[in-house]
């Protein structure tokens, strides 16, 4: 018999493009399953414009919210207020519509300009359902 060439495990798993990962912390915690789906994907959306070096500076409107979601202004609006208002989204610079600038916006969860996470959700506190 021959004997097959092992492939490492690492490589039968490559995901072309990357992929977005929510931290477990993040996914599993009250704060998160309390959102809306809007508001989820919302995060999702943001999740994958993030990279470690830009966070802060993430550029995403509510009409770029609108065309990945396919809902209407205020469905998209509102998913942004929540994910504020939970302490999962941060506004950094605000928009400037007479030279065309979206807001920009910072993940609480993740590092920012080489400074831990602020984690401004985790003192949000929710009704669990029982």
């Amino acid at each position: 018999m021959s004997k097959r060439k092992k492939t490492a495990l690492y490589k039968q798993f490559q995901h072309e493009g990357g992929f977005v990962g929510l931290p477990r912390r993040v996914f599993n915690s009250p704060q998160y399953k309390s959102l809306s789906l809007a508001a989820r994907c919302v995060l999702d959306e943001l999740q994958n414009l993030h990279m470690p070096s830009r966070n802060g500076r993430i550029v995403f409107s509510v009409e770029n919210a609108m065309s990945a979601l396919g809902k209407s202004y205020n469905t998209a609006s509102h998913a942004f207020r929540e994910l504020e208002k939970m302490g999962f989204i941060e506004r950094s610079l605000e928009a400037d519509y007479t030279k065309g600038n979206a807001r920009e916006w910072r993940l609480t969860y993740e590092a920012c300009n080489g400074r831990e996470p602020t984690d401004d959700w985790k003192a949000i506190t929710v009704k669990q359902d029982e």
